[in-house]
């Protein structure tokens, strides 16, 4: 699939207009140290580039912006306190359905034929994504259904000057079943949301949104590389993403973190401590493992 849409769609920013953009926005962003941070959650922070290597003396976010810590990637194991587990496609330009397994690429292909995929506006969101998002909290448990009007406000807000993001749909019949959000810094993509009704999954219609993209992002020009978040606390959706070609890395980096923080994350969180520390390669390879079927061979006889 060859991708030709309006150029500026799939342009992407500098890290620095992309932070001036979330600033205006008056999201947590600041720099310091001569980095760029944001916080992931309420005083903690990472660099607003992902996979940047950062020197690993004397950098950090600000204090009162990084109280119960902080972590970054460092270009070696020496000194590294945990792993970052990010799912990257690391050669856009070779991106295709070539390269994926023949299952994948039957799926992919049955999603493009139900279909429709493109860029999204306001009132298509507006009016079929509420009911999206209700059906994708029900069946992830991920966050709380909004009610409507908050939904529209958010909405409203998503599409404001400066835009920080861009939105991509998948139709069926004409009605938007599957939506997801995606912005490009510097020569990397990043898909930031993306969410499917019931019936999208049905449809495949995730697996031809993804697709869509990256062949846009590939034929766009702009980038080396796409970034499909971090490891999830799913084996499942890793694997997916995996199959798409999104590729989990082992990153060495520094992880600091409040004894306090540490304490109450081993004592009530402790998968997302240990989402924190990472994984190795070899448990990486391991994690995927765990979302595959076992093999026919491998299966009891009745």
């Amino acid at each position: 699939m060859s991708i030709t849409t309006d150029v500026d769609h799939w342009a992407p920013w500098t890290l620095d207009e992309y932070a001036r953009r979330l600033i205006v926005r008056r999201f947590p962003v600041h720099r310091h140290d001569g980095v760029w941070w944001q916080q992931v959650k309420p005083q903690f922070c990472w660099p607003l580039d992902l996979l940047a290597c950062i020197p690993e003396s004397g950098v950090a976010p600000a204090a009162h912006c990084s109280l119960f810590g902080y972590q970054f990637v460092v270009a070696t194991q020496t000194g590294a306190t945990s792993y970052m587990n990010p799912m990257v496609c690391g050669d856009v330009a070779t991106y295709g359905l070539e390269r994926m397994e023949g299952t994948r690429r039957n799926v992919v292909r049955r999603g493009l034929r139900s279909v429709e995929v493109r860029p999204l506006t306001r009132d298509e969101l507006a009016r079929d994504g509420w009911q999206i998002k209700v059906e994708f909290n029900r069946r992830t448990g991920w966050g709380r259904p909004l009610a409507r009007e908050k939904w529209q406000a958010g909405v409203d807000r998503q599409f404001q000057e400066p835009v920080i993001d861009h939105s991509l749909g998948a139709f069926l019949g004409g009605r938007l079943v599957s939506f997801m959000t995606w912005y490009g810094a510097e020569r990397t993509a990043h898909l930031t949301h993306i969410a499917a009704s019931d019936e999208a999954l049905r449809c495949s219609a995730n697996d031809a949104l993804l697709y869509f993209w990256m062949c846009g992002v590939r034929d766009s020009g702009f980038y080396d590389r796409a970034g499909y978040s971090v490891r999830s606390l799913k084996p499942s959706l890793d694997l997916f993403k995996d199959s798409h070609l999104f590729r989990m890395q082992s990153l060495p980096a520094r992880l600091h973190l409040n004894p306090l923080a540490r304490h109450f994350l081993r004592a009530s969180r402790p998968a997302a401590l240990e989402r924190l520390a990472g994984l190795s390669s070899q448990g990486t390879r391991d994690w995927l493992k765990m979302g595959k079927p076992p093999r026919p061979s491998a299966q009891p006889h009745p």
